[in-house]
């Protein structure tokens, strides 16, 4: 999954709208926070003024407030509590909605006249706002008289929750409008790489010569780079081709001049040896020429659809071993990473043999592995491999020394698939009893159109 570079954008989008989240939420919540602390201090300090107007102090510094004339501003569930401390030891509530039944952390006593300090009790779920005023008794004596007020914060919390709840369903929404916009964002960030991929498929198709350099500017030096290494592959082939054609044509002519001076030798023992091993000889330079000719192309080879490439061969076969009786299961659209002309070397050498060596039946069957590759089995009802059957893979090495042959079929065949890095081994077929093929590709092919 973290392989896409669609899902890693995606998911650094959503890290990033998530943490972007956080921190405005976190930032929006503790303005609102003192907002709210500000305007409950506020409200305090207004009522703390109104205690002040209606509090009276004895000629022994005892204090007395008209309570009736202190209008709560909130209802009978609420807390709401009127503390005077002095510093002569006097010590008393005004004002206790809760009845005496509530114990608040004692308030401090040791503010200096006209300091106001605010605070938010959360163990006790009330704010505090404290003031200390100096009140004149008489000519000889004037105390310091602190007013604590408390105020229960539900409000507060009531309003934070409110808050934060709305703010979650707004910037959930955000973040997955970022999400979607960024899935968006990102297919059309990635689609030139999809764009590549698709003109390599084209490149194995020999649909295109090359790649386009000028899709966007991060990709052009890759672009070209793996167009010079195109040109330079097919470059250094052709010349391969070249040099082996020449090779070939160099053959050819010694060669003829020795086959045709052997039969005009007399007939006899030497004459059919010279004649068979020269016969060999340009027989094994020719297949040879082949490989070698076709090695190197499999950086660029196409997909070959195994149904047709098949039947194809099986259609020309059939006209040389008309008894034999032919069984093809391969799925239509399964395809098999090799060159079509190495396609048709190896298939076909390894369906000749089946129906050559197989007394009159051939079975061909292809299943799509969970990889998207092929797994091929040839079976015919001959005699099967021989006990040592690993010998037949060595050149020059024959299971049927009976039927014409030069014991190049098979190793040839083994030699191309193994330059695929496509497996091939040698089996029994369970239902015949006979010789198995199996050819098993490990890579998945591109299509051919």
């Amino acid at each position: 999954m973290l392989n896409s570079i669609q899902t890693r954008l995606l998911l650094t989008a959503l890290g990033v709208a998530l943490l972007s989240a956080s921190a405005v939420s976190w930032v929006m919540g503790e303005s609102l926070s003192v907002a709210l602390r500000d305007a409950e201090e506020s409200k305090m300090r207004g009522m703390i003024y109104r205690v002040l107007g209606m509090m009276e102090v004895s000629a022994d510094g005892a204090v007395s407030l008209e309570s009736n004339q202190l209008t709560f501003r909130r209802n009978s569930q609420s807390i709401e509590m009127v503390r005077v401390s002095s510093d002569q030891g006097h010590d008393e509530f005004l004002v206790d909605t809760t009845g005496g039944k509530l114990e608040l952390a004692k308030p401090p006593i040791d503010l200096s006249p006209g300091q106001w300090i605010f605070e938010h009790l959360k163990k006790d779920g009330v704010f505090r706002l404290s003031y200390t005023v100096t009140w004149v008794i008489n000519q000889e004596q004037q105390n310091n008289y602190t007013i604590h007020y408390f105020i229960d914060d539900k409000g507060y919390r009531a309003s934070i929750a409110e808050f934060y709840s709305f703010i979650s369903v707004i910037l959930l929404s955000i973040v997955l409008s970022i999400l979607v916009t960024s899935s968006f964002g990102n297919r059309w960030a990635v689609s030139p790489i999809n764009t590549v991929n698709k003109q390599l498929s084209d490149l194995h198709e020999r649909k295109r010569d090359k790649l386009d350099v000028d899709l966007v500017t991060e990709l052009n030096p890759l672009l070209t780079s793996l167009n010079n290494v195109i040109s330079s592959e097919r470059a250094r082939q052709t010349r391969f081709k070249n040099a082996l054609s020449d090779l070939a044509h160099t053959l050819k002519t010694p060669l003829a001049i020795l086959i045709n001076e052997t039969d005009r030798m007399p007939n006899g023992p030497s004459k059919q040896t010279f004649s068979e091993q020269l016969q060999r000889l340009n027989a094994i330079i020719t297949q040879q020429l082949a490989r070698a000719a076709a090695t190197g192309q499999r950086e660029i080879a196409s997909g070959t659809n195994l149904a047709i490439s098949i039947e194809r061969i099986t259609n020309a076969l059939q006209k040389l071993y008309p008894h034999v009786k032919l069984e093809l299961a391969i799925p239509s659209n399964l395809h098999i990473t090799l060159d079509e002309a190495d396609f048709m070397d190896v298939f076909g050498n390894l369906i000749e043999n089946a129906m050559k060596y197989g007394d009159d039946y051939v079975r061909i069957t292809a299943v799509r592995k969970a990889s998207n590759t092929p797994l091929i089995f040839i079976e015919d009802n001959g005699p099967g491999w021989p006990q040592d059957a690993g010998t037949v893979m060595q050149r020059g090495v024959r299971a049927d020394t009976k039927i014409e042959g030069q014991g190049l079929g098979l190793p040839l065949a083994k030699e191309i698939l193994t330059h695929y890095k496509i497996a091939m081994r040698l089996a029994c077929s369970l239902e015949f009893e006979g010789a198995c093929v199996v050819i098993e590709a490990f890579e998945p092919a591109s299509a051919r159109a």
